[in-house]
């Protein structure tokens, strides 16, 4: 078992959905919002970044999303480090995949964001020359939840992400920049490009606004979009767009959970590199499945929450056990049902206060039924699978261990250290 650490029928080929992308915004309301937007207009200031030569824009948009969260809530402006992301997430460390300054994306840098959190810009900030991962920063945020909006080659809708900037603030996407003219860009016009076989995402930016009035070679309407070529490229480092171009609102994703770091925070997981792939226990029922992670503390601890993966919306029904015996979860202490989540992406429950001493186990099971996508359990298939402490359950109810398959389920506990000052200052409020 690691802290801030790692998963029958295993689903890829992106989940055979290819021909379903169900849009879950509703294009009743074209009219509801302004016909321009702009969050630079409200406060939004945050300096254009330069990534160089470094391919690494995944980075930059992606730390950029969990500042503009923080911004958001607490209208303060915090600048984390790129360099940590682009050189300390699991890929790169194992050299799976891209990674590093040879591309990547968000949602592997979620991974780190939620296992080992962020770093100060001014700690370790961006060398594309270094490639060495900087371990001695202090944690100062971590993520909790993440929201995948658009996936699987599916571009959002107008509407949606309209929609998103208005709730969120800035968010990030993806798009290909392999196009005509885009390098040499000056910012006197709006892009416009259209090609069906672009399926590629080569490039991460922070779309910031909207203006349906700009006008383009084949009409009007374009985003807002800010990009990290630093700020004597572009418009002052800033481009527009025309709505759907260059598969612009590809997986579009906001933060929408973080913490700061604190003294006895802890994660346990299994899945190191994340959610990798997914798998359906069920023939008959492929949208549906249930999965369990045991824990063992080794402190004295209690519970905070359940953390997990989701590829798809999806209710979710959570139990927490004492203990993992005869191939069965037993001693039942909480249940929630019915637990909605809207998209794809991560997801934090709390849990209530649960004491937990050293060696105790608590054994975490999610039952997760999807709304269109198959594979509802989602696996880490990269990182070295665990002995035998991720199970999933059959269509007869019985549990099997995911370690044969080479898994293990991505569930983690998020739990925090009992300190003496704790004990003497907040159990006697939580025991009244």
């Amino acid at each position: 078992m690691h802290f801030r650490r790692k998963g029958i029928l295993i689903i890829s080929l992106f989940l055979l959905v290819a021909a379903i992308f169900p849009n879950s915004t509703s294009k009743a309301n074209e009219t509801k919002y302004d016909s321009r937007f702009d969050w630079r207009e409200r406060g939004y200031d945050f300096p254009v970044q330069d990534q160089g030569d470094c391919k690494a824009g995944y980075a930059f948009a992606g730390v950029e999303a969990v500042q503009a969260t923080i911004w958001m809530n607490e209208k303060i402006r915090v600048d984390l480090s790129e360099n940590n992301a682009i050189r300390c997430n699991w890929y790169a460390l194992n050299d799976i995949d891209i990674h590093s300054c040879k591309g990547g994306d968000f949602k592997k840098l979620i991974n780190q964001f939620t296992q080992e959190g962020l770093v100060l810009e001014s700690c370790d900030p961006f060398d594309a020359m270094n490639l060495t991962c900087n371990q001695s920063c202090d944690t100062v945020y971590y993520v909790t939840e993440w929201l995948h909006i658009s996936q699987y080659q599916r571009v959002a809708s107008v509407m949606e992400i309209k929609e998103l900037l208005d709730t969120y603030g800035p968010i990030y996407s993806e798009m290909e920049v392999n196009i005509p003219g885009f390098e040499d860009y000056d910012g006197s016009y709006v892009i416009h490009y259209e090609d069906p076989n672009v399926i590629d995402n080569t490039h991460a930016v922070m779309i910031v606004g909207w203006d349906d009035e700009l006008q383009h070679s084949h009409g009007k309407g374009a985003w807002i979009v800010k990009n990290s070529y630093g700020s004597d490229w572009g418009d002052n480092g800033y481009f527009y767009i025309a709505y759907g171009s260059a598969g612009i609102g590809n997986d579009v994703a906001v933060v929408t959970g973080y913490a700061k770091s604190s003294p006895g925070n802890k994660l346990y997981f299994y899945d190191e590199a994340g959610h990798t792939n997914q798998l359906s226990p069920d023939r008959s029922n492929l949208n549906n499945g249930s999965a369990l992670a045991i824990f063992q503390v080794n402190s004295h601890e209690y519970t905070k929450a359940v953390e997990f993966w989701t590829n798809d919306k999806a209710t979710v029904y959570l139990r927490i056990y004492s203990k993992f015996e005869n191939d069965k979860p037993a001693g039942k202490l909480y249940e929630l049902s019915n637990y909605q989540v809207p998209y794809a992406g991560y997801y934090n429950i709390n849990l209530p206060f649960f004491e937990r001493n050293l060696g105790d186990e608590i054994v975490v099971e999610l039952e997760v039924n999807n709304n269109y996508y198959f594979g509802p359990i989602t696996t880490d298939h990269y990182g070295d699978p665990s002995e035998n402490n991720t199970w999933y359950k059959d269509v007869n109810g019985d549990w099997y261990s995911l370690n044969p398959l080479n898994v293990d389920a991505a569930i983690r506990l998020r739990t925090s250290e009992m300190t003496e000052n704790f004990s003497r200052v907040f159990l006697p409020i939580l025991w009244r």
